[in-house]
């Protein structure tokens, strides 16, 4: 669409192109009038008092376009005694002796010669307007096909059966095909056999201008290896055939989806993991119990049957035994809760405001 504006814009500007315009009015106009004068002097046996300012009107035209606004009006201002003085009856004298038909046809020139050189102006700007729009039009084509060209994406346009009208650089390269062989279903051919069906579905399922979807697929590279990719369009009118396109963009998410089950699978395994470790610690816990219990119930039975025939040193000894027992029962019991605590399946759960837990 902005290649054929673009077209549209030079063709106009080419068929309005006017002459260069020069920097310097004044020599221009000199130039103008000068040549108009002695144009209507050589033609003047012929004309006589008949047209006087038509040599003069033409010099105005040429001054405008040649020299700009200030040169047609300098054309004018010369105009005016020249043709008083020579070709105005009475010849060879200036206004105080023109009638009033000759003053009128003076100012009539002078009105004519200045909306003249109005028109001219306005529509040198207009042209220079034209151009500037179509130099700026261009750089922004420009940098839209270098943009184009260096995305790492496929962007495409299409029509409603999904053959394609428009592909940037990607995708040819990716395929190591020329772009011709991949417009219209020619990309088809690089979409694996077992997505191509759904793919094409999806393109003719929307009718509506304004719908959109998403699917992934899988395209064959240039070495022959098939890549994920996700396409995203949208169906959007042509301003210019008036008809409904698909625009969109296919996005390699191969690597995206390695990562993914990559870390799909290290986190199955970290499960694993840490259900064993559960399992090792409940065991462990649970197994450690019973040596305890032996050792803490044989201390407390001698020390009972000993009674107070210990001495003090042999009775503390045997009162830190009993206190490291029930010291390592706690530990023991402590490292059963964590297993339990850290067990998913056994956790309870809750729903949670993160509104509050953000302020």
């Amino acid at each position: 669409m902005i290649t054929r504006l673009r077209q549209a814009l030079g063709s106009a500007l080419s068929a309005l192109e006017p002459p260069p315009e020069l920097k310097h009015p004044l020599p221009v106009a000199l130039t103008a009038a000068g040549l108009a004068t002695l144009m209507r002097f050589a033609l003047d046996p012929v004309l006589h008092d008949h047209s006087p300012f038509l040599f003069f009107e033409i010099a105005v035209v040429i001054a405008a376009l040649y020299g700009g606004a200030w040169a047609g009006i300098g054309v004018i201002l010369l105009t005016i005694p020249l043709c008083d003085y020579f070709f105005i009856e009475p010849c060879y004298t200036f206004f105080i002796h023109d009638t009033s038909a000759d003053s009128i046809t003076l100012a009539l020139f002078a009105l004519l010669g200045s909306l003249t050189t109005l028109i001219i102006h306005r529509f040198q700007q207009n042209r220079r307007r034209l151009k500037q729009s179509l130099i700026d039009l261009q750089r922004s084509e420009l940098k839209l096909e270098m943009t184009a060209a260096t995305i790492p994406e496929v962007i495409f346009s299409a029509r409603e059966t999904g053959a394609v009208e428009y592909l940037n650089g990607y995708l040819p390269k990716y395929c190591g095909q020329k772009l011709p062989g991949l417009l219209g279903s020619g990309w088809l051919d690089f979409v694996h056999p077992d997505d191509r069906g759904a793919v094409v579905g999806r393109f003719s399922s929307y009718p509506e201008p304004g719908n959109e979807f998403e699917t992934v697929l899988r395209l064959r590279r240039a070495d022959g290896v098939y890549r994920m990719f996700k396409c995203h369009a949208r169906r959007m009118l042509d301003p210019e055939e008036k008809a409904n396109k698909w625009f969109g963009v296919f996005s390699d998410i191969n690597n995206e989806q390695e990562l993914t089950a990559a870390l799909e699978s290290r986190t199955q395994e970290l499960i694993r993991i840490n259900e064993a470790l559960e399992r090792f610690a409940y065991t462990a816990s649970h197994d450690l119990q019973e040596p305890l219990r032996t050792i803490g119930g044989m201390t407390e039975l001698l020390l009972s049957r000993a009674g107070n025939t210990l001495d003090s040193q042999s009775s503390e000894m045997f009162a830190l035994v009993v206190k490291a027992v029930s010291r390592m029962k706690r530990l023991i019991c402590d490292l059963m809760d964590l297993a339990k605590a850290t067990d998913a399946s056994t956790r309870p759960t809750s729903d949670v405001d993160m509104r509050a837990v953000a302020e």
